[in-house]
């Protein structure tokens, strides 16, 4: 298939999952005004350029596991992110999907090339980051959710399979975007949604290292 087609897709295929995402905020926001329960057009916009930019680069790599990795992430941040954002609420069976994606592709790649010490090192960095975020979680629950924590392990495998280094780019770009968005709203908020920062990280780490 040409670039183009794959850019094609991958946008048709973003806006459907945008879709699927729309209708898990419909089902949160309950008695919301159903106005109120639509995302607004830059999430679209924002679902074409993710979803087009990562078929481009699954396009252009023969690295399956990457590809696969990167398609778990990109998917995280068009359904989670939004969804995160409007309702401080992330799907668990979302976010469960992407763990049990993220895991048998790294862990069977690594089984099938024999590559036993990358999988235990992949492993160790996943266990690290999601402990020091559950960590976070039970000294201030209201700051970062259990969802978040969760969140953190397909995310840290994805970042981790490119390098240890890429999981400290992570960390820091995370850390940084988040740290902007809670200035800039400190008047009207006490807190931020973090899932779209941490999505939105991985996935420029992700997309940057195909």
């Amino acid at each position: 298939m040409p670039v183009a087609g794959w850019i094609v897709a991958g946008m048709v295929t973003a806006t459907v999952m945008l879709h699927f995402s729309n209708g898990l905020l419909v089902s949160v926001a309950g008695s919301i005004a159903h106005e109120a329960s639509r995302y607004a057009w830059h999430w679209y916009l924002c679902a074409l350029v993710v979803g087009g930019i990562t078929a481009w680069r699954c396009s252009a790599t023969d690295d399956a596991v990457m590809c696969a990795n990167l398609l778990a992430v990109a998917s995280l941040l068009v359904v989670q992110a939004p969804l995160d954002a409007r309702t401080r609420r992330l799907s668990r069976p979302v976010t469960y999907a992407a763990i049990a994606g993220t895991s048998t592709t790294t862990i069977a790649s690594h089984a099938i090339h024999r590559e036993i010490a990358d999988s235990v090192t992949v492993l160790s960095a996943t266990m690290l980051v999601t402990t020091g975020f559950w960590v976070l979680h039970r000294s201030s629950p209201k700051s970062l959710g259990f969802g978040d924590v969760l969140l953190v392990v397909p995310l840290s495998l994805a970042t981790a399979s490119v390098s240890l280094f890429a999981v400290g780019v992570w960390q820091f770009v995370a850390a940084t975007t988040g740290a902007v968005h809670a200035l800039v709203i400190r008047h009207r908020r006490s807190t931020i949604p973090f899932g779209p920062h941490l999505i939105g990280a991985a996935w420029f780490v992700v997309v940057g290292s195909v």
